[in-house]
């Protein structure tokens, strides 16, 4: 109650989300292909490559997450004539 002491908090479900972090090092092709969308200047450049690519072309969203999940959704929902695989 603002006096800076540890305090207790009684809850159902605990979700420790401890943020995202990537690295291209370890999969040839990702530097070139892969996108971070964990910041606006990456989900801008997503956008304008995604805008290229032609109906059908397969797009893969690596990160079982709930991030991958919504990107994943996301994509889907709004290019429906992408393959959009998780």
């Amino acid at each position: 109650e603002g006096t800076g002491e540890p305090e207790t908090l009684p809850y159902d479900t605990l979700v420790y989300a401890l943020g995202s972090a990537w690295s291209t090092h370890a999969v040839p092709g990702a530097a070139e292909h892969a996108h971070d969308i964990a910041g606006r200047p990456g989900a801008l450049r997503l956008r304008e490559r995604l805008a290229a690519v032609a109906p059908g072309t397969p797009v893969v969203v690596v990160g079982g997450g709930l991030t991958g999940v919504e990107a994943a959704t996301e994509l889907a929902e709004t290019r429906p004539d992408l393959d959009v695989a998780l």
